[in-house]
């Protein structure tokens, strides 16, 4: 850097103070002569220092260290005001700073951030003074770069915190002994170890005898007596009594400190809560005893150190894993945050675009000039956009009640294969790629599959999977079809599409995701089928699953529970068998159920069959009346009982009556409860609310074979 000689400092100094101009002498020369001392320290000063004018507050001078800390030239600050070059964050606090200066000449701040030219913050003390050299006010700032220092107490306060964290892991407090003032310091996990308040407690070497046990007091006597000789203190293991009378372990170690003329001056150690290892070594030697008594050799362990070790290893081990878990839930949290963004850009463009043609086509038919032609292709268009439109809302609404749990299901007796024939025929309509074909699959065995379940949401669910199969498959095939897998109906849709990478294939039915999620995305959509699909199926009672390879195509599953099998060859007249009273006066029904209206509503609807119905109010009582009932023919079992419920019964009456069919009616609706169920022995299940056809229907099925 230029050094500046002490006549030029001068010479801008009395450019710019305006005393001169009051006719006032300056014996220059004396004072050039009385400063070169004060150049060569200000030269190579380890701090910064600048030299201001107190009138205009501009710098006059600056030397290296601070130059080389701000990170300026010495021409580009000379003449200039601090907050003209940018180094305070706060203009106006900086002038009323250095109006205060004027006043009190003097100002310090012990900790003040400036910034360096390159916006890099710097931490500093700062000390400023006004001070008369030959009858002229001149300004000294002395600047102390400490960004190291405050670095350095950062760390050392996060060293300590990390201590305090693991002596209370641990139970290893710490303490320091003062010879000389008798002074006792203890660490916060040493008030934790002795149930005391640091806030209420002062500790002393009396207060600490205080609370050793009665029996180990002169042990502690003798350790103290030995360590006050000059003797070094080692370890001991004693016990203390809380004031909660409660008794504690201790484990305790120190270190005696000498002073320069070889007398001791503190003693440092700590202390460690050892009850549970105590009590460990208790139950131990208590369970050897034992042990041979019998005459059984065991082989035992020194615990010790390495028991402690490995504790101590082991809740280390946990905390890293629960930052792992921290930071896997933060990276959760910011992907779910991602995902919400970029679903509502895509929403809005989803909305936005068959608005648009809506909108947009609607005022082009105000034109009464327009073909009948052109009317019937814009009505088109607006239909096909209306349907998008409603497609798209009716998603949103649908997240919306399975997010709040306001989605409910209408259950009803369905035909598997009818409604696959109608979806089948409404989308040989429309689709118009001439290079895709649709079939549907259909097992001439189970063509008269019949269930218990939600048209519309399973039809929904099916639609859904169709609309993404027709959409990411350009040209080939969408099979579409179902099976039986146990006591399952499992559905599929197999397409020849573009396929999913298997990295995406886990989470394509979460809420909000789509493969593509960029402004380039080549196929459009909501992104909510899967998921709202995922939670229909579930609310079914049944799972769904995908298969795919990229660039071969997809093939998604899913299942919902068959309440029960009708294989009847004439299926149109189901529903007349429905409707039909049935007689069944020669048999009789037994009704576990303990909630009345239940029973009533069992009641209103068996009493025209004319069938004999008996009542149990639960479990108990139903074992007790299957035994004096021999002419039960069949029993309807509620789960929840009191005393003893469905599950019990049914085991125990099924070890006498294996033949006895047993239906569970519960409000347990989930599919695992449907298999729970059948596994405990129940021969079929329908779950509550329970519709008088479905029912009827079943009870048919077993009482008339």
């Amino acid at each position: 850097m230029k050094k500046v000689p002490m006549e030029q400092t001068l010479n801008k100094l009395n450019k710019v103070v305006p005393i001169l101009k009051l006719g006032q002498k300056r014996d220059i020369s004396s004072f050039i002569s009385s400063e070169l001392r004060y150049r060569r320290l200000f030269e190579s000063a380890k701090d910064g220092i600048l030299i201001l004018d107190p009138l205009t507050a501009k710098i006059v001078d600056a030397n290296p260290f601070i130059v080389n800390l701000l990170g300026y030239s010495l021409e580009e600050i000379i003449g200039k005001q601090l907050w003209e070059i940018g180094v305070f964050r706060n203009k106006e606090e900086s002038k009323k700073a250095f109006s205060q200066l004027k006043m009190n000449r003097y100002i310090r701040f012990d900790d003040m951030p400036l910034l360096r030219k390159n916006g890099q913050k710097v931490e500093v003390e700062f000390v400023s003074n006004v001070y008369e050299v030959s009858r002229i006010d001149v300004i000294q700032c002395n600047i102390r770069d400490i960004t190291q220092r405050k670095l350095t107490e950062r760390i050392l306060r996060e060293s300590e915190q990390l201590l305090s964290k693991t002596q209370k892991i641990a139970k290893l407090g710490s303490f320091k002994f003062n010879f000389d003032n008798e002074e006792l310091t203890w660490s916060d996990e040493m008030f934790n170890i002795f149930g005391v308040s640091k806030e209420v407690f002062n500790p002393t070497i009396s207060s600490f005898i205080n609370y050793i046990h009665p029996n180990d007091r002169d042990s502690m006597a003798a350790w103290v007596r030995d360590t006050t000789l000059g003797e070094n203190p080692g370890e001991l293991e004693f016990r203390i009594v809380r004031p909660d009378k409660t008794i504690i372990d201790i484990f305790g170690s120190g270190i005696l400190l000498i002073d320069q003329d070889g007398k001791p001056s503190n003693i440092i150690g700590s202390l460690q809560d050892i009850t549970e290892r105590k009590h460990s070594e208790k139950a131990l030697k208590d369970s050897e005893a034992h042990l041979k008594e019998q005459n059984v050799e065991i082989l035992t362990l020194n615990e010790g150190y390495q028991a402690l070790n490995e504790e101590l290893k082991s809740t280390l081990q946990r905390i890293q894993k629960m930052n792992t878990d921290l930071v896997a839930a933060r990276d959760k949290a910011e992907e779910s945050d991602r995902l919400k963004s970029a679903f509502l850009a895509n929403i809005s463009h989803e909305i936005r675009t068959p608005l648009n043609a809506i909108m947009g086509f609607s005022d082009l038919l105000i034109d009464p000039d327009l073909s009948k032609a052109k009317i019937e292709q814009y009505v088109q268009i607006i239909n096909v956009n209306g349907n998008q439109l409603l497609t798209v809302i009716s998603d949103i609404i649908d997240i919306s009640k399975i997010v709040t749990g306001e989605m409910t299901l209408n259950t009803e007796l369905v035909s598997i294969d009818g409604l696959l024939k109608e979806i089948f025929t409404t989308y040989s309509k429309q689709i118009r790629k001439n290079d895709l074909k649709l079939s549907y699959y259909s097992n001439p065995e189970y063509s008269d599959i019949d269930t218990i379940t939600d048209l519309n949401r399973v039809k929904q669910v099916l639609c859904n999977l169709l609309n993404n199969a027709i959409k990411f498959t350009q040209k080939g095939e969408i099979l579409f079809g179902f099976n039986l897998t146990g006591n399952n109906i499992e559905f599929f849709v197999k397409d020849t599409g573009i396929g999913i990478a298997p990295g995406d294939q886990d989470s394509v039915f979460e809420r909000f995701r789509q493969v593509e999620e960029t402004l380039s995305r080549k196929f459009g959509g909501s992104g909510l089928g899967l998921s709202i699909s995922k939670a229909l199926v579930e609310m079914l009672g049944g799972t769904i699953s995908l298969k795919s390879e990229l660039g071969k195509g997809s093939t998604f599953f899913f299942t919902i529970p068959l309440t029960f099998n009708l294989n009847s060859h004439d299926h149109s007249n189901i529903h007349l068998q429905i409707n039909q009273t049935r007689q069944w006066a020669d048999k009789t029904i037994l009704i576990v159920e303990d909630e009345d209206s239940n029973h009533m509503y069992l009641d209103e609807v068996l009493s025209p069959t004319g069938v004999s119905l008996l009542h149990a109010w639960n479990g108990e009582k139903a074992i007790e009346m299957v035994k004096s009932n021999p002419g039960i023919s069949l029993i309807l079992m509620d789960i929840k009982m009191p005393l003893v419920n469905g599950f019990e019964a049914t085991q125990k009456i099924k070890l006498s009556k294996p033949e006895l069919p047993i239906i569970a009616l519960t409000a347990y609706a989930l599919n695992q409860d449907r298999t729970k169920a059948l596994q405990a022995g129940f021969d079929n299940y329908l779950s509550k609310p329970v519709l008088k056809d479905a029912l009827l229907e079943l009870l048919d099925h077993y009482l008339n074979s």
